[in-house]
């Protein structure tokens, strides 16, 4: 019991998100989870979309991700769209990723400072983003790859040098291969290992900071080899150099693999999987780059946050999302005496503190930009998920110092405090509208929160609101397609139909390539009976996004109106591709299968409204209807009498049931 209890704890640590378990999916869980139909929804992924440019219209994601994209369609084929199985997967996962940051600092420090590091980072607030918003599983993912890496690398280097200094004394075949077989197995350890580290990378781009983690490990930390155990000289007698030669032979193998798995990586990343956009539309994307034009002005803009960073690891309160960034003369300084104290420490002590100074910043230099990644400067909690590994490592370390009672006091005192925070955060994540309130309050010149805010307006029927934010954040960014696409669509629920045309056509023309435009324009001209231009807008949506159930709901209905039903049931037909129907929908599209011939067809839209509204006669009725016309009597007769039971005044079941009645007499 002993044994499992550190387990045990930091098990019940991470149990604290259960009560955020139910909130909805919020910010990018809109796209990647809720509204994508290939996640939790109608439409299946295959396999080989994984391997293909399909994988981006499948995925909803922009950059090559397919074990987090993985993840979230088998969570998906469990719990649907049900946020709480996605959130739960959230929490398990932040629960391994504490453990292994426990079994990390035991290696280094013992077991005490492990376990206070361990419970440290399960419980740190600055995770709760990276756990309520489900679609950043990526952080946790690569995470969790990435120290698994790092722990079967270090089971392999430590055994490596202890089989070195062994086999320098045995003797004898049973030693010999009893040798091979443990070279065997640790062999395999350097082979999960770099597997791990392609996960990690597969997971999240920033896994590729484990080859930064691994050198600093390999040339800076002490290693005490293992002194041979017995005084038997060789078999193959050996010279003086020969052991440092086979220790570096073996490195050169390890780092072998791992440039491997950094290959296959950057060959689907940057290659192959490199331009998930298509060429034409690239051109209407903000290209990413160096900020300010250069390395260099790069360098400044970015050096403040740093300090923002090392504030939000160390006191993670006031927690918000959208940050906005802003340059500051003070927050230049701060960050430039941080990273200076940083840098001093990673080479004055190379062999402590100063690898866990590199891995708190080597994670974070990819959201630096040093290599062109992002458009535009930015600051999120989620990135610090894998640095404050490093700051919980460190803190449990300086706790083991302390007297028993005060570290004790310390320790509880700040997962209470951590708790609070989780819980506080959590009220902030309940609801759409709340959680967009305080980002707005908090960054009220993010254009992306004010449109945010305005999509929870909308949806909540404030539309005065939603139209006051949607202006608020054209006004801070002009060019911002969406929010002109969001503003025509509230303008269509209104009926104010020709300003939403204005909006529509000008996010068009901001972004020629953006298929919302031209579907939510259509829409508008169906609306206004417009078929011809509806009918245009609606295809050419289809075409640039083929997944948008809004365009082929409207056309389904457009030729419908216009009498052209086998048109209208192709559209209904692609419909269900994606999004579930209700059983009225069913039922409608049953009775245009049943005008077009296709009785069989039509029977099976039926039998699927039936199973999705037991209690709902009509599709009982056109079932009992379409057998009539088929000629089955008894089968229609069956279903009239069970659309009586369900509705016993249905005049049109009891109608029905007489001329079946009356047509047997007569035969």
């Amino acid at each position: 019991m002993k044994k499992n209890l550190p387990y045990l704890l930091i098990i019940l640590c991470g149990l604290v998100y259960i009560p955020s378990l139910n909130n909805p999916f919020l910010w990018d869980d809109a796209v990647a989870l809720r509204d994508n139909p290939f996640i939790g929804g109608q439409a299946r992924i295959k396999a080989g979309d994984f391997f293909s440019k399909n994988y981006f219209s499948v995925s909803k994601e922009t950059t090559y991700r397919p074990v987090a994209t993985a993840l979230y369609y088998l969570t998906g084929l469990v719990s649907g769209k049900n946020p709480a199985g996605y959130r739960a997967v959230n929490m398990i996962l932040n629960i391994a990723a504490g453990i292994l940051v426990m079994i990390l600092a035991s290696r280094f420090f013992g077991s005490a400072a492990g376990l206070f590091a361990g419970l440290l980072f399960t419980a740190h607030p600055i995770h709760s983003e990276t756990v309520f918003i489900a679609s950043f599983s990526e952080d946790i993912l690569m995470t969790v790859f990435l120290l698994a890496a790092f722990l079967l690398y270090m089971d392999y280097r430590e055994k490596r040098e202890a089989g070195s200094g062994k086999r320098e004394a045995e003797s004898g075949k049973r030693e010999a291969e009893s040798g091979k077989r443990e070279a065997g197995r640790n062999n395999f350890k350097l082979i999960f290992s770099a597997l791990c580290f392609l996960l990690s990378c597969l997971s999240k781009e920033t896994g590729v900071v484990f080859l930064g983690i691994l050198f600093f490990y390999e040339e800076f930390v002490p290693h005490d080899n293992p002194p041979a155990t017995a005084d038997v000289p060789p078999l193959i007698p050996k010279s003086p150099l020969t052991p440092l030669f086979q220790r570096g032979c073996k490195k050169r193998v390890a780092y072998g693999a791992y440039l491997l798995m950094t290959l296959i990586y950057g060959l689907l990343r940057f290659v192959i999987f490199s331009h998930p956009v298509p060429e034409g539309i690239r051109a209407y994307y903000p290209e990413a780059g160096y900020f300010g034009g250069s390395f260099l002005s790069n360098l400044i803009i970015v050096i403040p946050s740093l300090s923002e960073y090392v504030k939000l690891a160390l006191f993670p309160f006031n927690l918000q999302v959208e940050r906005v960034w802003s340059f500051s003369a003070s927050g230049f300084l701060a960050g430039l005496i941080l990273l200076g104290w940083i840098l001093f420490v990673i080479i004055r002590y190379r062999k402590g503190a100063g690898f866990w100074a590199a891995f708190f910043i080597l994670p974070l230099l990819p959201v630096f930009n040093l290599i062109p990644f992002f458009s535009s400067p930015t600051i999120g909690e989620r990135y610090l998920y894998l640095p404050v590994a490093a700051v919980c490592v460190i803190t449990g370390t300086l706790l083991v110092k302390l007297p028993s009672k005060m570290r004790a006091g310390i320790l509880v005192s700040a997962l209470v405090l951590f708790a609070a925070a989780i819980v506080e955060r959590s009220a902030d994540y309940k609801n759409e509208l709340r959680f967009w309130e305080k980002a707005v309050a908090a960054s009220p010149g993010s254009f992306k929160a004010h449109n945010s805010l305005g999509n929870a307006y909308k949806r909540a029927g404030a539309f005065e609101k939603a139209e006051t934010h949607y202006k608020e954040a054209i006004e801070i960014m002009p060019d911002y397609a969406e929010a002109l696409v969001n503003m025509g669509g509230l303008y269509d629920l209104s009926g104010r139909y020709e300003q939403a045309e204005e909006f529509y056509l000008k996010a068009a023309e901001l972004n020629p390539f953006l298929a919302k435009a031209y579907s939510g324009l259509g829409i508008t001209y169906m609306k206004q009976d417009k078929s011809g231009e509806a009918a245009k807008m609606l295809k050419k949506s289809l075409e640039l996004d083929g997944t948008l159930v809004g365009s082929y709901y409207f056309l389904g209905k457009m030729y419908e109106r216009e009498g052209r039903l086998k048109e209208s049931v192709a559209m209904y037909e692609k419909l269900l591709e994606y999004s579930a129907l209700e059983a009225n929908e069913l039922n409608n599209l049953g009775l245009l299968s049943g005008k077009t011939g296709e009785y069989e067809k039509a029977l099976r839209y039926f039998q699927r409204a039936m199973r999705a509204a037991p209690e709902y006669p009509d599709p009982v009725v056109n079932a009992g209807n379409t057998f009539f016309m088929m000629k089955n009597y008894g089968k229609a007769e069956e279903l009239y009498l069970r659309a009586l039971k369900i509705k016993p005044d249905s005049v049109s079941a009891r109608a029905n049931l007489e001329k079946v009645r009356s047509g047997k007499r007569k035969s």
